[in-house]
Parts: structure tokens; C-alpha cells; sequence
């Protein structure tokens, strides 16, 4: 003891330096073991911390937060789905002046018109498939004025080749008017049976939603929307006089081809207007199948 002290009142430096080593506790658990216990303690504390609350008023606690969170989850959902529905439901009309038809003459728009012949192969593509808020715009032709209608009909949708939301085929009558046929009785609801004849619906253009199955229709014979004569024309109004409401689909003397007309005359106004919703939109609750010949 002495020789501790008298080391410990010595100024002088100790000559060797110890390092001390971690002890090691022989009678601590293992440390799965520890991990157990630590559960079992907290568990433990939660149980008390519980049981010293009234078990309904836990149970109402749990309920109504679990109410609130749901109810949340089901706001958040149903405003998403209006905003979605908003923005691509319907295509917009871009804030650009290339869609001024003043400022269009002025511009040089080079984008070429990609247009796709409507067939059993590319059905799918354009109208059962087509993905929310394209819309696919189809020129009904013949062989007889597909060149001289396609060149127009090209000129009169260059500007709408600006839109991501436009899709522009063409579909010929002699293959396949029976899918027109068809498509007008579906939205008719098939009342009667139709026999349409294909030179009087050639110039028509159909501007499909295929994912929200509806259409609108255009033709230069008849474009006098704010009466709403088109659906008399086509055939869609319920009113007594419908029964002579399909004359110029099947009259051979009307035939618009044989008359000189301008076919796509009123086109332009005519997606103008689309493109702004105010038209009439035929609702079907299928597409009709498009066979392969």
C-alpha cells in the first residue's frame, strides 16, 4: 500500500502505459436471448399502458381514426378522377395562334398528315384500344374520289396535327359500309334494319372517342347544327316524322358525288366546333365488329 502511495505522490512520469481491455460480463444473456426479453418487456408495458384505458374508448379511438383515414383516401381518389376526367376527357383546344385561321396563313406548318386506312387489322388500334381522351377522325371514301378527298382532307386537318389528342384515318366504302350500317343502327338501338347506300355517305367524317363510345358526324349535305337537324338526318330523332329520316342515306337521286358537291365544304368550321364540345355526340354501347373480308 505504501508503494501505491508513494506512486500515486510522485511527480514523476510512469515509465509504461496499460491499456485496458473491455471486460466481458460471463453472466449476461445471449444476445437472441436479450432481444426476447426487450420484446416481452415492451409488450409488457403496452399491455398495462392499455389496460389502464376504458376498452370501448380505445375501441372508438381506433374506429374513428381508421373513419378518417378512409375518408380521406376516398376524397383524395374522387378528386383525382374529376381532374383527370377534365383534363383528358375532352381534347382542348391548345392557347397557340397557329389555331387563329388568320395567323394559320402566316405560319409554315410543316408536319406532315399521317393518315392510316381504317381496316379489320388497324380496328383495334383506332377505336377499341385507343387510349383516354383520343379521339380518331374518319374520312368515309371510295375508290372513285379517295385521291382528290384525301388531299383536302389532309389540308383541312394540317392544323390539328399541332394536338397529341388526334388520330386521322380513312376507311373505304366498298369494303366496308357495312360497318357504317352497322354503327347506325347500334345507335339507333337497332329499331329497324337499315340499308344504306354508299355513294350518299361518301365525304362523311366520324370523330370517335373510342374509349368513351360515342361519335359525332359530319356531312357537307347537312351541317345545320343549331337546329339540330343532324340527328333527323341520320336518323336519330324519336320524333313521329323519323320514318323518312334515312331518304339520303338510301336514295340513289341524292347522290352527293353524282351532284358535283364539295364534300368536305364546312369541315374546317365543323372541327372548330368539335374541338370546342358544342356538337351532338351519339352514344353506342359497343363498337359493331370490324370483319375481315
Amino acid at each position: 500500500m505504501q508503494s501505491i502511495n508513494s506512486i500515486l505522490r510522485d511527480e514523476r512520469n510512469l515509465s509504461m502505459v496499460i491499456q485496458w481491455m473491455e471486460l466481458y460480463d460471463e453472466n449476461q444473456s445471449h444476445l437472441l436471448m436479450r432481444i426476447f426479453n426487450r420484446i416481452v418487456e415492451w409488450t409488457d408495458s403496452f399491455y398495462h399502458y392499455f389496460n389502464s384505458y376504458d376498452l370501448v374508448s380505445v375501441i372508438t379511438i381506433v374506429v374513428s381514426c381508421l373513419v378518417m383515414l378512409s375518408a380521406l383516401y376516398f376524397i383524395q381518389g374522387m378528386l383525382g378522377n374529376v381532374i383527370e376526367r377534365e383534363n383528358v376527357s375532352e381534347p382542348p383546344r391548345p392557347q397557340n395562334p397557329m389555331w387563329n385561321q388568320q395567323t394559320l396563313q402566316r405560319q409554315n406548318l410543316n408536319t406532315p398528315v399521317l393518315l392510316k386506312e381504317l381496316t379489320f387489322v388497324t380496328f383495334d388500334e383506332h377505336i377499341i384500344d385507343l387510349p383516354r381522351g383520343i379521339i380518331t377522325v374518319v374520312l368515309l371514301t371510295n375508290d372513285e374520289t379517295r385521291e382528290k378527298l384525301l388531299e383536302q382532307y389532309a389540308g383541312i386537318l394540317q392544323p390539328y396535327t399541332l394536338s397529341k389528342y388526334f388520330k386521322f384515318s380513312f376507311m373505304r366504302l366498298e369494303s366496308y359500309a357495312f360497318w357504317y350500317e352497322h354503327l347506325l343502327e347500334e345507335t339507333i338501338g337497332y329499331k329497324r334494319s337499315l340499308s344504306i347506300n354508299p355513294s350518299n355517305c361518301v365525304g362523311t367524317v366520324l370523330a370517335i372517342n373510342g374509349y368513351r363510345k360515342y361519335y359525332c358526324v359530319f356531312h357537307t349535305m347537312h351541317r345545320d347544327s343549331k337546329k339540330e337537324k343532324t340527328a333527323e338526318f341520320m336518323g336519330f330523332d324519336d320524333s313521329d316524322s323519323s320514318e323518312d329520316s334515312y331518304d339520303f342515306l338510301t336514295d340513289e337521286i341524292q347522290n352527293p358525288v353524282a351532284l358535283d358537291i364539295d364534300l368536305l365544304k364546312g369541315l374546317a368550321n365543323w372541327m372548330d366546333r368539335f374541338v370546342e364540345g358544342s356538337l351532338r355526340r351519339f352514344k353506342v354501347d359497343r363498337w359493331p365488329e370490324m370483319a375481315s373480308l
